[in-house]
């Protein structure tokens, strides 16, 4: 069984700047898709200073599987 694995890097004191690396991101949805939507949405709050990166072994994984809002935190609102 694949594990999804989120990796969380921050940067120095001076950048003030983390980055979270979700592995395995289509093992993560779930029906509500609450986690995702949510990891998505942070880098958009004012004054937040991270950046989400996200790998899935399916290419067209936001059009087949993630609701709208969830592709809307993508930049994708189809």
């Amino acid at each position: 069984m694949v594990r999804p694995s989120i990796v969380v890097v921050h940067g120095d004191a001076d950048c003030n700047l983390s980055v979270v690396l979700m592995d395995e991101l289509d093992q993560l949805l779930t029906t509500k898709q609450d986690v995702v939507y949510n990891f998505f949405n942070w880098p958009t709050l004012v004054g937040c200073k991270l950046v989400v990166v996200a790998v899935a072994n399916t290419f067209d994984l936001p059009e087949r599987v993630m609701t709208g809002r969830v592709r809307s935190r993508l930049g994708k609102s189809s």
